[in-house]
This record gives structure tokens, sequence and C-alpha cells, in this order.
């Protein structure tokens, strides 16, 4: 009886669009209700339903019938034994069950992949505790969950390493393939937030210089020469001693640029004049440079480059007071917050507040969505220059503070 009472359904398509409806509607209440609604029937489809309900549909726009009516009329056939249920689940040959009830299955599914990876991972303590602190969610942006598993390996053979290890190595090691954890892969992403988890950095998106930057505070060699700083007045450090290049440079009285490459063999940067100042600027930097040789400077050429952050950690390593100075925009005060929240017993802003601000102002407007990004400046000493940034929504450039700048490294020098 339920093949015969299919076979009748299927053979008239009038009903396909209305069996369609009614799945839905039966798998988001989970019985017999709601309503089906055909806009515009066609001729089959009024001439189907209205035989099956003893009515006329020929002229109608838009026909309509409940569930329950269906199931009702569907009683007065030679099928009266069949229910809705059965004939929906015979129809499309599946046990239908209700959304909730799917949900429920796949939350009950993603729990139990989620516990499997969880005691997959066990081997690694911090992987262990991150994923286990991770929402659901967050844990679903792996396509493949399995894709946990080789990240908490290269961490685990990471934290074994007594020296830096390079990032080919790593991920040949841990996944048998030297790409396996470049940061374009999935696998080399979700191993940027794991490093990001055990430096306790919360940053949602990473700039290229910001992964580069977590390689190195993990000890892992990106192989990169294109992250660079520019310094002025440095003693570089190996384990033989002075770095015979840098101290030529010195005696030239001359400035040099430095790649991240080149700072792996380096132990130690002493500076010969301290405070050390640290400008954004490149024409300012030369300028400043041209006239005061003698002064331990780094030049950071805008974003902070991964080269220049590690230079900075190896001064703070030494305790040198440094002081940054960048231009008095959005993008220049959120950096200085960067390297404030950074080292912030030992690095302070530098010709960055009121008086600074109203000296340097341009006529360049900073538009509304630029301004924002102010919205979560917290570092005292940057208060001031928000406040006229918001007020005047101008730019300020650091070409026009050079003389008050020098003046004041000729007297912190002393």
């Amino acid at each position: 009886m339920n093949s015969e009472a299919v076979n009748y359904f299927r053979n008239r398509h009038g009903f396909d669009r209305a069996m369609k409806q009614m799945k839905d509607k039966w798998q988001s209440y989970g019985r017999s209700s709601g309503m089906v609604i055909l806009k515009n029937p066609t001729e089959e489809e009024s001439y189907d339903l209205g035989r099956f309900f003893g009515k006329t549909f020929s002229s109608s726009k838009e026909i309509r019938f409940s569930l329950s009516d269906f199931e009702k009329a569907l009683k007065n056939t030679k099928y009266a034994s069949l229910s809705l249920y059965d004939l929906l689940c015979e129809y499309y040959q599946e046990d239908l069950i209700t959304n909730r009830t799917k949900r429920q299955k796949q939350k009950e599914q993603q729990q139990s992949v989620y516990e499997k990876t969880l005691a997959d991972v066990s081997f690694c303590q911090d992987a262990y505790h991150w994923l286990k602190a991770m929402p659901m969610a967050a844990f679903r942006m792996a396509r493949n969950p399995q894709t946990y598993v080789p990240c908490a390996k290269a961490l685990s053979i990471l934290q074994r390493q007594k020296d830096d290890i390079r990032l080919s190595v790593l991920a040949m090691e841990a996944l048998g393939d030297p790409h396996g954890l470049d940061a374009e892969r999935e696998t080399g992403r979700i191993f940027l937030r794991l490093l990001q988890y055990c430096l306790h950095d919360k940053t949602e998106k990473l700039s290229a210089e910001m992964k580069l930057d977590l390689y190195i505070r993990m000890h892992i060699r990106p192989d990169a020469i294109s992250s660079f700083t520019t310094m002025q007045g440095f003693h570089f450090v190996t384990k033989d001693g002075y770095h015979p290049a840098y101290e030529g440079f010195l005696q030239q009285n001359e400035y040099y640029l430095v790649s991240l490459s080149q700072l792996h063999s380096i132990t130690t940067v002493i500076p010969v004049q301290q405070p050390v100042f640290i400008l954004e600027n490149q024409m300012v930097f030369s300028e400043i440079a041209s006239r005061l040789p003698q002064a331990s400077m780094i030049c950071t050429s805008g974003q902070m480059k991964t080269a220049s952050l590690l230079v900075i950690d190896m001064l703070a390593e030494e305790n040198v007071s440094m002081f940054y100075s960048s231009d008095l925009d959005p993008e220049g005060v959120l950096m200085t917050e960067r390297l404030l929240q950074r080292h912030p017993d030992l690095i302070h802003a530098w010709h960055m507040d009121a008086s600074d601000y109203h000296k340097s102002m341009s006529e360049v407007e900073i538009s509304q969505q630029r301004l924002h990004e102010l919205d979560g400046v917290q570092s005292a000493s940057l208060q001031q220059a928000c406040q006229c940034i918001l007020a005047k929504k101008r730019a300020g450039y650091q070409e026009r503070l050079i003389d008050d700048m020098i003046d004041d490294m000729q007297r912190m020098m002393k």
C-alpha cells in the first residue's frame, strides 16, 4: 500500500511543490503543522490538488492548505492507513527528522570530534589548553579538525629546541612537508594562532610583519630578508665579539640597513649614546642623522617591521631607555601605542603631545573612518595627541619638528 501511495503522488507532478513544502514544514515543527502556499499554481497543480481535496482551484492565483487538512483528506482515500509522516518518508526515501534534531545531532558530532582532537593533542600541554579554551565556533575554523594535531606536534618540537629552528625545517619534521607551515596554508594559519596563544597575543588580523614577529619571538627563523631596519650609532655583538662590518660604519659615521637574517648572528645590541631615539619617518631620520651622526637612532620606515622590533627587544633586554616619535595621525599614534605596550617601562612617546601637534599640523584631512582607529588608544601619554587629532581632523607631520627634536636630543645625550 505504501508503494502504491508513493507512486500515486510521484506520478502526478501537481503534488511536487506541495510535497516539498510539507516536508520543510514537518522538519521545522516535528508534526503536521503549518501552511502550504503555492503562488501562481500551474494547471496541473490546480487539477491534482483540486481532485485530492474535492475542490476547484482552476481560477485561483494561490492555493493554500494546512498540513492537518492534507492529512485529513488523506484519510478519505484508500491510503487512509498512512500518516502524512509515513507518506513523506516513503516519498523522499529517508527518515525525516526535525531541524532541531538535526542541529542536536550535528552538535553532538562536533563535540565528539572536538573531544577526540583534544585527546590527540594532549601530548602538547599548550596546544591542549588552547583547544580546551577555544569556543566551538573557533574550533570549526579548520576544515579538517585533524589539522590541529600537526600544529601541536610542531609546537612540541619547537619547545624542545635549544636553538632557533628554520620554519621549513620545523615543518618538515612535524608534517613531512617543508611548506606545511607556510602562512598561506590552513595548517600554517592555525599554527600562527597557536603561537599567539603561547605569547598571549590577541591580535585578530595579522599583517605580514606581525607574523614574522611571532616567529622570531618563538625562536623560529622564517628565512626572511625583506624585513629590515635602518640604524646609526650601535655596536653589534656576536659570539666572537664586535661585528667588524658595523664597527666600520661607526668609524665612518654612517647609518646602515640591517635585515632580519643578518640579525640572526647578533647576540647583543649596544648603543654608543643613550637614550636611543626611534623615528618612523625616513626623511626626518636622514636629516637628523646628517646633523647628529653621533646619536644612536633607529628608523622604522613607516609600519613597524619585524627587524625593527627585534632590535628594540634586544635593547630592552639591556634595559636601554628609548624614545619613539611618529607622525601625528591615527596610524602613527597606533604604532606608538603598540610599542608602548610592548615595553612600557623603557619606551616613551617623544614629541607627540598637544604642543607638538599644533606645531606640526598640516592641511591634510583625516577621514572619519581613520579617526575611529583612535578609539582604542589607552596610553596616557598619547591622550593629548588623540584629542587634538579628533578635534582638528588634520594630520601632524614630523618635518616641522626637526629643529626641536635635534635641540632635545643634544640636551638629552649630554
